[in-house]
């Protein structure tokens, strides 16, 4: 796939679609000069390697669905998406208190600093 195979980065991310009513998955696929968008019934690591080469040697930023942490994607370099961090540790604190609620805020807090800073 175009989108990968000339890229140094490939961003990625999925949402729920339907199709005749029936649920799908939009995947979309980028980079900084191309948009790959792949509608698919299921998000297996079968749909993901017909976009994603198990030998990219680029760095694909995901939000850690399992499909990318698959044994055949070992080798592929992975960042995680700060703003799904950003959602989950919003998550976290909500249904902590006390010490875990601090962890996750002050967390927030330092994902944050480190965004605006890197801008």
């Amino acid at each position: 796939m175009g989108v990968a195979a000339q890229a140094d980065i490939v961003h990625t991310d999925d949402t729920g679609w339907k199709v005749g009513g029936i649920n799908h998955f939009l995947m979309t696929f980028c980079n900084e000069n191309a948009v790959y968008y792949q509608i698919e019934r299921r998000h297996r690591v079968v749909e993901v390697a017909q976009v994603i080469d198990p030998s990219f040697q680029g760095i694909v930023v995901v939000d850690g669905f399992t499909s990318y942490q698959h044994q055949i994607f070992d080798s592929v370099p992975q960042q995680r998406c700060l703003a799904h961090r950003q959602r989950n540790l919003t998550d976290l604190a909500d249904s902590k208190s006390g010490k875990g609620m601090w962890f996750a805020n002050h967390t927030k807090d330092l994902f944050r600093q480190a965004m605006e800073t890197s801008v």
